[in-house]
């Protein structure tokens, strides 16, 4: 096989394996509406891998045994409603785009809808809007979960921050507590030296006044920290 013939027989393989992959879980109790609602989401721009449910507790197996990355639903399914869908995902702690695909929908209850979580209905006479819409929700959702990762830095910052505060207001308390404690000693000894007779025994004077000089640069030292200390909490 020449070059040419190589390249266009690349050209022409099917490209379903860049696709990325979606897994789509269909809440609808007519086969037929399903098969169509699949045959338009395979001409958009993912594999599809789809699973069904018709009834309330199908839907929950479904959900907990294989998460989807969307739900499309029906408005009426006989004994319950699509839209009850969004409570179930509600009660697993699961944030999944649900749209609505429905047959009729009038307006009052499209909003409705959306009011209680819907992120986007179809009619099913229009599902060629159905890739649009899934995209939309994709982003919404992509959106959504960026927001609550940003909280969660920040939150995360804040409580850093938060905690060095602490750290600090507690070497500047131990710092005050050691200060206090060597003014005291000095006027201690202040008070001692000061006291009749002090020098006249030089060997036991010396011992005192050396003690009075260390606590001098001891002190010195713990003002010099207090004082930096004090420009990192400004």
């Amino acid at each position: 096989m020449n070059t040419t013939a190589t390249r266009t027989a690349r050209e022409t393989e099917p490209s379903h394996a860049l696709k990325p992959r979606l897994r789509v879980l269909l809440v609808e109790d007519d086969p037929a509406d399903r098969d169509l609602i699949l045959s338009e989401l395979n001409k958009g721009e993912f594999e599809i891998h789809s699973d069904a449910a018709v009834t309330a507790d199908e839907f929950r197996q479904r959900i907990r045994a294989n998460c989807p990355d969307v739900v499309l639903a029906d408005y009426n399914l006989g004994q319950w409603r699509g839209t009850d869908a969004l409570e179930i995902m509600r009660e697993e702690g699961l944030d999944i785009p649900l749209i609505l695909v429905s047959g009729a929908l009038g307006d009052v209850t499209a909003v409705e809808c959306i009011k209680q979580g819907v992120t986007d209905y179809v009619l099913k006479d229009s599902l060629g809007r159905l890739p649009m819409a899934l995209r939309g929700a994709l982003k919404d959702k992509s959106a959504r979960e960026e927001r609550i990762e940003a909280r969660k830095r920040a939150g995360s910052e804040q409580k850093k921050r938060d905690q060095a505060a602490k750290k600090l207001q507690s070497q500047i308390a131990d710092l005050e507590t050691r200060i206090a404690e060597r003014e005291q000693a000095m006027r201690d000894i202040e008070a001692a030296m000061s006291a009749p007779g002090f020098y006249d025994n030089r060997d036991q004077a010396q011992p005192v006044i050396d003690r009075h000089q260390a606590l001098m640069w001891e002190l010195g030292d713990l003002m010099h920290q207090w004082e930096e200390l004090q420009k990192s909490e400004i």
